[in-house]
């Protein structure tokens, strides 16, 4: 495409068409972030509805959580409830492979003791058909921002992404009365960047 410098819409067309080009895995990668966004609200709600049912029926599980939530009071912040523990476990699983994968530092999950027991309590229940559907509801979308994610080196640079991609979603899952969760989970999972 050409265009004269006397020639201001043409000239303007052509600058617009060059600074506005985006490459196929960008506009791919824009697009996995949008559609898992509009998923991610009906994943986690379906986490805490077996979430729910996990309290009552899963004796490992309900012990695992009052543990975390006692360690979460005394690490991170002594307001936090139930309610903000059990949105730390959904961010957790929706979260926990993206994080391990652009970062590829699992010394941090073993180290972390805040990484570590949220693996442990959601361990108690995510697994097995549970763990298997929610993989399968987000795979697709995984594989593209995980694709985005091999192409950054720079530290900063994924420090950005993740930043970015994080508060992408977690607004569609966070409820609007809980935003200490979101804020408690960022900054366990800030200890990695």
């Amino acid at each position: 495409m050409e265009a004269a410098f006397s020639d201001a819409k043409s000239l303007d067309a052509l600058l617009s068409r060059f600074v506005g080009y985006e490459p196929k895995e960008v506009s791919e990668f824009h697009k996995a972030i949008e559609l898992f966004s509009a998923e991610v609200g009906g994943l986690a709600e379906v986490l805490r509805a077996v979430i729910s049912e996990q309290v009552s029926s899963n004796q490992s599980f309900s012990e695992a959580l009052n543990q975390f939530l006692e360690l979460a009071k005394k690490a991170i912040n002594p307001k936090i409830e139930l309610a903000d523990v059990r949105e730390m476990i959904i961010q957790h699983v929706l979260t926990e492979d993206i994080f391990m994968r652009v970062f590829d530092e699992a010394e941090f999950h073993r180290e972390n003791v805040i990484a570590h027991k949220l693996a442990e309590v959601s361990g108690t229940f995510y697994k097995g058909d549970t763990k298997k559907n929610i993989l399968a509801r987000i795979k697709p979308y995984y594989e593209t921002i995980n694709a985005r994610a091999s192409q950054i080196h720079d530290h900063h640079e994924k420090q950005k992404f993740l930043k970015a991609l994080y508060e992408s979603f977690i607004k569609p899952i966070t409820p609007k009365r809980r935003t200490d969760s979101a804020l408690c989970t960022r900054r366990m999972r800030s200890c990695v960047l």
